[in-house]
């Protein structure tokens, strides 16, 4: 016989790993426990509280997100403020209950679905129309923006990488790596065309992220405060066009200087859409030729 206990706490190191998406759990952020209990072992998984999925054998049983917050989860951090705030209480049941509809959910064995799959279908009915898929008829043609087209051939290009080259693309950039594929080409076409995600507006220090769901909205999680040794959280969400960016977009791994370069920046570049160093379209046609060549040598 065995026995499940959920709890949620703030992560005291950041060497977890959520058991979903398989990437590290900062220090100080949320992460969702779940502990089985049975002889002659027990077995203990983290998650990402957007991650975690209710299991099939609680939704039978007519336990929803809602209810299983409240009624399920418990509080397992020092300060026991977490299921007391009720903020963070609407945010948990939201993050838990906000999976997207089961068919649209189903990955190809090449990790594809999920978060960002409704942008990347998009792409590739513009490819379909534009005859530009070597593997479907074309479809009726349709006139297509530049916007469009640009995302076409960057999409091309991303897509020939497996999924860990895509998350080498985000590290090299100093960027959230999780995700499905189609998430991560989301974010790589999205990071090539107009650069690297900046800090949050509204606590100004929490890195900025596209959401996992639509893949439409930058999101802010919070940040871990080390002199206050303490995870400040932060749930603000913005219009991914209007997110403040950083510049260049990096196509080959960064040098050490470079690197450090990215991590000590807290401003974007001045003026909307502008890049450091020369001009945005400069910036992305040298990122594109890098892209390119790095296919090609393949």
């Amino acid at each position: 016989m065995s026995s499940t206990t959920y709890t949620i706490e703030r992560a005291k190191t950041g060497r977890s790993a959520c058991k979903k998406c398989k990437e590290k759990i900062g220090k100080g952020e949320l992460r969702l426990g779940v502990l089985v209990e049975k002889e002659p072992y027990n077995m203990q998984s983290w998650y990402h509280p957007a991650c975690f999925t209710l299991p099939r054998k609680l939704k039978s049983e007519g336990i929803t997100a809602e209810s299983f917050v409240h009624d399920m989860l418990e509080d397992a951090s020092k300060e026991q403020d977490i299921l007391s705030n009720s903020n963070q209480v609407q945010e948990l049941i939201a993050q838990i209950g906000a999976k997207p509809d089961k068919k649209a959910a189903i990955k190809g064995e090449d990790g594809t679905g999920g978060g960002g799959s409704n942008k990347i279908d998009r792409i590739k009915a513009n490819l379909l129309s534009a005859g530009n898929d070597e593997n479907e008829p074309p479809k009726k043609k349709i006139k297509l923006s530049k916007d469009d087209m640009e995302e076409m051939d960057l999409y091309n290009i991303y897509r020939t990488h497996n999924i860990d080259g895509l998350k080498d693309f985000m590290r090299w950039n100093n960027q959230q790596v999780s995700g499905t594929k189609d998430l991560l080409l989301v974010k790589c076409i999205d990071g090539h065309k107009k650069g690297r995600l900046g800090l949050c507006p509204s606590c100004e220090k929490g890195r900025l992220k596209i959401d996992n769901v639509q893949g439409e909205q930058a999101i802010c999680n919070g940040y871990y405060d080390e002199d206050m040794a303490t995870r400040i959280p932060c749930t603000y969400k913005m219009p991914l066009s209007e997110a403040p960016r950083f510049h260049p977009w990096y196509t080959e791994k960064p040098s050490e200087e470079e690197m450090e370069e990215m991590k000590q920046m807290t401003k974007p570049s001045s003026g909307k859409g502008a890049a450091s160093g020369g001009s945005l379209d400069g910036d992305i046609a040298d990122a594109t030729t890098k892209l390119c060549n790095l296919v090609e040598s393949k």
